[in-house]
């Protein structure tokens, strides 16, 4: 298990302490979807066509949504994007990012990191997001 694995899995575990009850199971799901949660039986499906690394991000995605709770109809879009922003956060913590963003190799980080080269992309587009912002707010 490399260090990032380790750090992966010790994140997960963090969040599951934040989880009194979680079921988990891998099935077929539809054929855009690699899991979802059901909150009545706080029960995290998993496709059981997802790679190892489509896995990962998907029950990472997951357990953030049981952490947050059912989401009120009418947000779901915006709840959606701040998991999916909050999950590559997470998963791909920006230590491992370079300062020149344009050098991330998104194929080696998502190997190194046992995420999807997607999760990579978007960790590198909100790195780009908040950098910009953060100079915005010092000009």
């Amino acid at each position: 298990m490399t260090a990032a694995h380790t750090t992966l899995f010790t994140q997960l575990l963090d969040l599951l302490d934040h989880v009194p009850y979680l079921g988990l199971r891998r099935a077929r799901t539809a054929p855009d979807e690699f899991g979802y949660v059901d909150f009545e039986t706080r029960t995290v499906t998993i496709s059981d066509q997802a790679s190892v690394p489509q896995a990962a991000v998907t029950l990472m995605h997951e357990i953030r949504h049981l952490r947050r709770g059912a989401c009120y109809v009418g947000d779901e879009d915006a709840d959606e994007a701040e998991v999916v922003d909050e999950t590559a956060r997470l998963l791909v913590p920006g230590r491992y990012l370079p300062a020149a963003f344009e050098a991330v190799d998104v194929l080696r980080l998502a190997a190194e990191l046992g995420v999807t080269a997607h999760t990579v992309r978007h960790a590198v587009a909100l790195a780009r997001r908040d950098q910009a912002k953060t100079i915005g707010e010092v000009a």
